[in-house]
């Protein structure tokens, strides 16, 4: 059997002042062979970075930790592309500032990617609060949850819980960077480790993850009519920007535009765009559509007007 993969571990904060010391600890106490481990902070303005330097500065054992801060905000993806050059090894174990990880997660994740071969690996995790109460593991609805199917995956905007993956530079090598800034790269490297057919699941809980604080955790906020449709809109857009991104992929991965993923993710810009047009200019917004696609339009009005009363909390 060949010897076990390397890998670095890869960990994004910002603005986890609170919880990042014990995040730190955790991901510095891994028990598998030495391994090269980036500690990266996207110009925090709270205290996130100096918490995360003063573990580092205690750190004597045999892990090789690489410190960075970032001048200015990059953002998720430019943040991630920027450190993917300090990483020096091909597997790339994700991990994020309020999260803890058990001693043996990278271990379990190498094994896996010594015997399975895939580009991408992700498994169960322990559900808390951030004052450590347990939550409801909501992520299990995800659609990996229940299949890798790529028909299934080229749909979803939710693929499995991204604070638990890891995976291999090789889904980047093939299809190049993710082009859109607002398209999480859980949706895009999930759709692309699909698509090739290798992706694999570790049925066992490995690191605890806390909800209320992460990079893409929000707290539910109350809406005006304005702020309303200004974050559907956000909302919508992010959804345009994963499905064009999943066309540019399955079209380097080979696929015509009359195979049913082809087909599929054309129908759900399509949707999308409807739906942005009437939340942005309401009824007025729908007239380019109603010649050709009356009912169509009819129906995504109905659903973008229950979805705001819903979220408003109208009647």
């Amino acid at each position: 059997m060949p010897s076990t993969p390397r890998a670095t571990c890869l960990l994004l904060t910002y603005h986890q002042e609170a919880s990042v010391a014990e995040t730190v600890q955790s991901a510095l106490q891994q028990d598998c062979r030495p391994m090269q481990i980036v500690l990266s902070d996207d110009a925090s303005r709270d205290d996130t970075f100096a918490r995360m330097k003063e573990v580092v500065d205690r750190y004597d054992g045999p892990h090789e930790v690489v410190l960075n801060r970032n001048e200015t905000n990059l953002g998720v993806n430019e943040h991630l592309k920027k450190c993917l050059e300090m990483c020096r090894e091909d597997i790339i174990i994700a991990a994020a500032g309020d999260d803890l990880y058990y001693p043996h997660r990278n271990r379990k994740i190498l094994e896996a990617f010594q015997a399975n071969d895939p580009l991408l690996v992700y498994s169960h995790a322990d559900v808390t609060t951030l004052e450590g109460a347990p939550a409801p593991a909501l992520y299990r609805k995800a659609t990996f949850y229940k299949t890798t199917d790529p028909l299934a995956a080229a749909k979803s905007l939710s693929l499995y819980l991204g604070a638990t993956c890891a995976w291999h530079r090789d889904l980047y090598r093939k299809y190049g960077p993710i082009r859109f800034d607002n398209a999480y790269e859980d949706l895009i490297l999930g759709f692309r480790a699909a698509l090739e057919g290798r992706v694999h699941f570790i049925d066992e809980s490995l690191l605890t993850y806390r909800l209320g604080s992460g990079l893409t955790n929000t707290k539910a906020e109350s809406f005006t009519e304005d702020t309303y449709r200004k974050q559907r809109l956000r909302e919508i857009g992010m959804s345009v920007s994963v499905y064009r991104q999943r066309q540019m992929d399955a079209e380097t991965y080979g696929l015509g535009e009359d195979h049913p993923i082809s087909r599929l993710l054309a129908d759900r810009l399509a949707d999308s765009e409807l739906r942005a047009a009437f939340v942005e200019r309401g009824w007025s917004g729908l007239l380019p559509y109603l010649g050709r696609r009356p009912l169509t339009a009819a129906a995504r009005a109905v659903s973008e007007t229950r979805r705001r009363k819903k979220r408003m909390g109208e009647a």
